[in-house]
């Protein structure tokens, strides 16, 4: 029997390439998951933000003009005492000569573009993100903003958490994957081992025949005709066709 090569490296090679194949798609599949998680976590938290800021509006769309012409009064809401849940609400009174005057606990400076806020939006103040709404008041504007600290440090974690998901995954699915191609395709391997091997082993075979047929048919053709040697030669040859046929229909076989 005629050595064949190795299925091992074969058996690796594809297996390397089914992993790889498979852990592309699976890490398409996990960005697209995740990426509309960490949208759709930070949506739900910049709404609450939004509410929270709509409430405190809402506490204070009853103001009225504070003593003396000043700022108005706060009924029912008090900056300092909020849920302690959340983060304070900074609030800011703009007079109608636009003029800005921080209430509470407020020591920011609003910028002057945001003295007309309206709906909740985002805003940088100082490097940091802030959230701000506006709502007109009795003697100009009150405009509230929220830090957005909170909903990063939420974004920054539940990235962190999801890139190590991830990995983990994705290196999980290429173990799985370069495991399950190699136990596939071994037997594949193997039997075109078992293939390569019997051609090897037939086309052996076959060179002893044909070459006793050659021979045959030479010295037949060398000499003058001699009835009891022609027969010989003649059984000769029928033998090893006989034999070639049969390795023939065998090869045919196994092709079907």
């Amino acid at each position: 029997m005629s050595s064949a090569p190795s299925a091992g490296p074969s058996v690796h090679r594809l297996s390397i390439r089914v992993a790889l194949a498979a852990s592309a798609i699976v890490g398409v599949a996990y960005l697209v998951i995740a990426a509309a998680v960490a949208i759709v976590i930070t949506n739900n938290l910049t709404s609450e933000v939004d509410g929270h800021l709509q409430q405190a509006l809402v506490q204070m769309s009853d103001v009225g003009q504070g003593p003396g012409g000043g700022p108005p009064d706060q009924k029912g809401f008090d900056p300092t005492r909020q849920d302690p849940r959340a983060l304070p609400v900074l609030v800011w009174h703009v007079a109608a000569d636009g003029s800005i005057a921080p209430q509470g606990l407020t020591n920011l400076d609003l910028p002057s573009t945001e003295r007309n806020a309206g709906p909740p939006t985002s805003v940088s103040i100082d490097g940091a993100t802030y959230r701000l709404a506006g709502a007109p008041a009795a003697t100009g504007r009150v405009v509230v903003g929220q830090s957005m600290d909170n909903v990063s440090a939420t974004q920054s974690t539940l990235i962190v958490a999801e890139v190590g998901i991830g990995c983990a995954l994705l290196i999980v699915v290429f173990l799985g994957a370069v495991a399950i191609g190699r136990r596939v395709a071994l037997p594949i391997e193997r039997e075109r081992e078992r293939q390569l091997e019997f051609t090897a082993d037939a086309s052996h075979e076959l060179r002893t025949p044909l070459s006793v047929i050659e021979a045959q048919t030479s010295l037949a053709l060398a000499r003058d005709r001699d009835p009891p040697w022609d027969q010989s030669a003649f059984r000769r040859i029928d033998t090893e066709l006989k034999r070639t046929r049969r390795l023939v229909d065998d090869m045919l076989w196994l092709a079907r």
